[in-house]
C-alpha cells in the first residue's frame, strides 16, 4: 500500500508542499502512477518524517505517557522532571519580560536625555552666536578707532610742516 501526496502529508502532519519539496529534493523516494499522481511508500516517508498519532490531544495539548516496559517506577520521575522544567521555563519567561521592561525604560530615559542635550546644545550655540556678534562689533570699533587715530596723527604732522 502506498500513500498519495495528500495521505502522506496527513500521515506526518505536514502540508502537501512540504512533502512534495522533500520528494523533489530527493529526501523521499516516490513514483508517479499512470495518472501522474505521486505515490509514496510509507516506510520511505517515515524514514524522513515521524508518523503523527491519530489520538486526539487533551485540553492541555499533552497526553499522559504510558509506562515504559521494565520501568517499575512508572513515568513519575519523568513527569516530575517535566513539571520542574515547565516551572523553570515560566520563571525564565517572567525574568525575560522583566528585563525587557527595564531595557524599554532605559531606552526611553536615554531618548529623553538626548532630547534635553539637543535643547541645551541649541541654547549654547545661540549664546555663542550672540557673543560672536558682540565680539565682532567690538573688534570693528577698535579697528575703526585705530585707523582714525593714525589719520589724525598724520594730519597733525602735515599741518606742522606745512
Amino acid at each position: 500500500m502506498t500513500y498519495s501526496l495528500r495521505q502522506a502529508a496527513e500521515a506526518v502532519g505536514k502540508g502537501k508542499p512540504a512533502v512534495l519539496k522533500a520528494i523533489k529534493s530527493g529526501r523521499i523516494s516516490a513514483t508517479r502512477n499512470e495518472l501522474g499522481e505521486w505515490q509514496v511508500d510509507p516506510s520511505e516517508l517515515h524514514r524522513v518524517y515521524p508518523p503523527v498519532s491519530k489520538e486526539p490531544a487533551s485540553e492541555t495539548g499533552a497526553k499522559e505517557p504510558k509506562d515504559t516496559k521494565g520501568n517499575h517506577n512508572g513515568n513519575s520521575l519523568l513527569a516530575q522532571e517535566i513539571q520542574f522544567l515547565r516551572e523553570k521555563l515560566t520563571d525564565l519567561e517572567r525574568t525575560s519580560d522583566e528585563q525587557r521592561h527595564q531595557l524599554s525604560d532605559q531606552i526611553e530615559d536615554l531618548r529623553r536625555d538626548r532630547e534635553d542635550l539637543k535643547g541645551e546644545r541649541d541654547r549654547l550655540l545661540k549664546v555663542i552666536e550672540e557673543q560672536a556678534g558682540s565680539m565682532k562689533l567690538l573688534t570693528n570699533q577698535r579697528q575703526h578707532a585705530e585707523a582714525e587715530s593714525q589719520r589724525r596723527g598724520w594730519s597733525i604732522f602735515r599741518r606742522r610742516t606745512g
